[in-house]
């Protein structure tokens, strides 16, 4: 279950990633040179965010579930939860910061994507912080499993954020300067 719902999520970081390559190409249109300003101040915030996220993923997915998977330690159980916890607050804060934006970026498929995938990775989130310790080798493999996919996950959320930023970069550099 959690392994479908990580590759779900995954899947909709990769559409993501298509969505901002494709503003790339078609550009943001906003009619007002400071509403534009804003607008990508704001999507420079999103950047900082989406890059601090995929950082404390990273550990997360390469460094933290892997020492659990060999010790079965319940103390490195509880250190991959601190860090879901701290996913968490990130996917939470994102979210209120995606949930704000009132640009013409609203009017995209990648704001949709975003924010539905946004709360997909919360709800899995707390599926996981839920979680007692894997002990059995079904659960183990689950877990196994949960580290592969949330791995592609991350990757994902990477292309994505490497998008957004060639977006940034692709618009004129008056509009692109952020703003206070």
């Amino acid at each position: 279950e959690f392994a479908d719902l990580v590759g779900a999520i995954g899947d909709s970081l990769g559409k993501l990633a298509d969505g901002f390559e494709k503003l790339v190409g078609t550009g943001l249109r906003t009619y007002d040179a400071v509403a534009a300003r804003r607008a990508e101040s704001r999507l420079y915030s999103l950047r900082v965010r989406l890059t601090r996220l995929a950082g404390v993923q990273t550990i997360l997915v390469f460094d933290t579930i892997p020492d659990y998977l060999e010790s079965q330690d319940p103390a490195v159980w509880q250190r991959v939860t601190r860090k879901l916890a701290s996913v968490s607050k990130i996917v939470a804060e994102l979210l209120k910061e995606v949930s704000a934006e009132r640009s013409d970026f609203v009017a995209t498929e990648t704001y949709d994507t975003i924010t539905r995938t946004l709360y997909a990775r919360q709800n899995l989130i707390e599926k996981l912080q839920a979680m007692t310790p894997p002990t059995t080798e079904a659960e183990l493999n689950g877990l196994h499993l949960v580290q592969q996919r949330y791995g592609k996950m991350v990757k994902n959320l990477l292309r994505a954020n490497t998008a957004l930023g060639a977006y940034l970069r692709s618009l004129p550099k008056e509009a692109t300067t952020p703003q206070p």
